[in-house]
């Protein structure tokens, strides 16, 4: 995911034009800084966190299997007469009679290829990183128990400033597309293990997002475009492990601070990634109003009414509908808070300097297959009731 460099307080608006050699402070050249040691990595602090994630993704898949999950989740009652009955549920496309939760290895057909994903990520950052002779760490994974996916995901830290665009690039850009690698065929796997049949009129399910990418790749492995006419796919764990991995990329991979996408955007657009930063961090919660409004009145469209005297199901009345867009839109607006407190603690910059020669042409092009797989990715509604 996301490398840290260290804090960066410039005082001026951007990098020495002509280098890091030494930067002007008040008007005099400064030396540049003495050479940082190299660190020797925590080892054992850093198997501990993989191995802890290990245990909580494991825990995350074993919920998913056992309960149902995203996309399969259906809560549901007897609406009265002539209406269908719908019962609770804990159908899954994988094991539609539910798990014992001592059944702890099933768990793993979720935490493994979310593991794996995860770790080509970050390692696509590492070599990179030692390719072009920066110092920087082993992943620290991030564990989070028992909620969510089990994870916050991994970070690394560039424990010196990256000194070229180029190599900004190939560091920056690495990891999304070494993860993409093993994802993409991940996905496919996943699909074809999956289910697909028709929810109940009347249900709800929490619906994982759709992006171009995403909806064509299910048209190719399922022969129809879903969600259509009332039917969707049910995703097998190892899919929706690898929806997980889109989802962690095309975080990543918005142009802000010092996510990867950040990191590639300076490299490709060099000073003026500044001001289109700070521009596209202010866009952030205006996505999030669009995406209210917008599931908030396709909710309320679909507020079907009951017989007379019949106790509305909850599920199905506005109140329910402004939660669900309320949660729907809470991503867009949680990320540019969280973007904005790292924001305060590098000095106020979006992203440390570089040298600012030009950048090559074979990372021109790397740059915009980066710009072009973030496009197929996006997903503008991460997740929602539906």
């Amino acid at each position: 995911m996301a490398e840290s460099m260290e804090p960066y307080r410039p005082t001026r608006h951007h990098a020495n034009p002509r280098g890091l050699d030494g930067f002007r402070a008040g008007g005099v050249e400064q030396p540049p800084p003495p050479p940082t040691r190299r660190r020797r990595p925590s080892y054992l602090l850093h198997l501990a966190l993989f191995l802890a994630t290990v245990v909580t993704t494991t825990h995350a898949g074993l919920l998913y299997v056992s309960t149902g999950a995203p996309s399969i989740w259906i809560g549901l009652v007897d609406l009265g007469p002539d209406m269908p009955v719908l019962l609770l549920s804990d159908y899954t496309g994988f094991d539609p009679g539910g798990l014992a939760l001592h059944e702890l290895w099933r768990g793993l057909y979720f935490s493994i290829p979310l593991m794996f994903i995860l770790l080509c990520h970050e390692f696509g950052h590492y070599i990179a990183a030692r390719l072009h002779k920066v110092d920087v760490s082993l992943p620290y994974f991030i564990p989070l128990p028992f909620i969510g996916l089990g994870t916050f995901g991994a970070v690394i830290a560039m424990r010196e400033r990256i000194r070229s665009r180029d190599a900004l690039m190939d560091i920056g850009a690495a990891g999304p597309l070494a993860g993409l690698v093993v994802t993409i065929p991940l996905l496919v796997l996943g699909l074809w293990l999956s289910d697909v049949g028709t929810v109940p009129p009347g249900a709800t399910a929490m619906s994982e997002g759709n992006s171009i990418f995403y909806l064509g790749l299910k048209y190719l492995v399922k022969g129809e475009l879903l969600p259509w006419g009332g039917r969707d796919v049910f995703l097998h764990p190892i899919a929706w492990a690898a929806w997980c991995g889109l989802l962690v990329t095309m975080i990543n991979l918005i142009p802000v601070w010092q996510l990867d996408g950040g990191h590639v955007a300076f490299s490709y657009f060099g000073d003026r990634y500044e001001w289109a930063s700070r521009w596209f961090h202010k866009l952030l919660p205006v996505m999030g109003l669009g995406v209210f409004l917008y599931v908030l009145f396709d909710s309320l469209a679909s507020v079907a009414p009951v017989p007379q005297g019949t106790p509305p199901l909850w599920l199905n009345t506005p109140l329910a509908a402004l939660e669900n867009a309320i949660s729907a839109a809470v991503p867009w607006l949680i990320w540019p808070l969280l973007l904005l407190f790292m924001l305060r603690r590098s000095g106020g910059r979006y992203h440390p300097p570089v040298d600012m020669q030009p950048l090559s042409r074979g990372r021109r092009a790397v740059g915009l297959l980066v710009i072009v797989v973030f496009v197929l990715i996006f997903m503008p509604i991460p997740l929602r009731m539906g």
